[in-house]
């Protein structure tokens, strides 16, 4: 849009280590095996974060939400929220003895509440009622989910005295229906973009939301709209929105099929972190700040094409 600071760099990440995070799976990840190991990765990393995060309980009368190895919030949240619903899909598939699930699982959620991230928290509750219903989870599955939701509430009802007052302040609006700061720039955001998009049917350019909307929160002015499907619009055009949309659509038709039609939990995990990332997408961050949503889509996209031995015929069928 303009040879400003932030259009350089969102450019130059956009065409690097987003694009990246795009097409490197299609290459890194070939079977279910592979997918196995990259939900492993992630949330052993999201883990990693938190016990960080958990560490900083001493200081937390000087922090007003917790974070991990110096991130923001926001991703501290995100990758405790992809640990967890990893972590509850393992526990439901029987592969996570009970003995084994609970302390992880109640690291991953004390940081995602720690955090404070409304985004990562709703997501992630989304995302696991998506593995119920859509993927029709049988009732030996729903009671064993009772039982780990109940186990993992109560360990964070033992510890709420240890998570930063902001943090739980910013949960209570969430459940409320409050609306902060936070809440009010968002959608004076949305509103902008909005109204951006409908005379710019060709786009403003990579960088344009903040080249044309003077929009402050506080001290820090903010740069790009916080939901990626308004952003696309906005600086890629209606074509591009429309492309970014067709996506989606499919991914989460490829994502359906495969965790319904293979019973096992690497592609019933798929549909559901692939929601989660897009959930995320919507209400925060930038195009370069949601590098994983972009690598689950290609991950959805890719495997959805993946045969698989028919015991009816004794061949193979397509399941994407």
């Amino acid at each position: 849009a303009e040879w400003d600071d932030y259009s350089i760099e969102k450019v130059a990440r956009f065409f690097t280590l987003t694009l990246l995070a795009a097409i490197g799976p299609v290459f890194l990840i070939k079977d279910w095996n592979d997918l196995g190991r990259f939900w492993n990765a992630l949330s052993f990393l999201g883990l990693i974060l938190a016990v960080d995060a958990l560490l900083r309980v001493p200081q937390s009368d000087e922090l007003s939400r917790l974070t991990g190895f110096g991130s923001n919030t926001i991703a501290l949240g995100r990758a405790a929220g992809v640990a967890l619903i990893w972590l509850v899909i393992l526990g439901l598939e029987g592969r996570l003895h009970f003995m084994g699930f609970f302390p992880v699982a109640g690291i991953a959620a004390f940081a995602l509440l720690g955090a404070g991230s409304r985004g990562p928290l709703l997501a992630a509750g989304l995302a696991l009622f998506i593995y119920f219903v859509f993927l029709k989870s049988n009732f030996y599955q729903l009671m064993r989910f009772m039982g780990l939701v109940a186990g993992v509430i109560l360990v964070l009802a033992m510890s709420i005295t240890w998570v930063p007052e902001s943090s739980l302040e910013r949960v209570a609006r969430l459940l409320t229906g409050t609306l902060g700061s936070s809440e009010e720039v968002r959608l004076q955001a949305y509103l902008a973009s909005w109204e951006l998009m409908q005379n710019n049917p060709l786009g403003l350019g990579l960088g344009g939301f903040a080249s044309a909307v003077e929009l402050w929160s506080g001290e820090v002015r903010v740069l790009y709209p916080h939901n990626i499907v308004l952003e696309t619009f906005l600086e890629g055009g209606w074509l591009a929105g429309l492309y970014f949309l067709g996506l989606v659509g499919i991914s989460l038709f490829r994502g359906y099929r495969l965790g319904s039609t293979l019973r096992k939990a690497e592609p019933r995990a798929l549909l559901s972190v692939f929601v989660y990332m897009f959930l995320n997408a919507l209400v925060s961050g930038d195009l370069n700040d949601n590098r994983l949503f972009f690598a689950t889509l290609s991950l959805t996209l890719t495997l959805g094409k993946v045969r698989t031995h028919s015991p009816f015929r004794g061949g193979s069928v397509n399941v994407g």
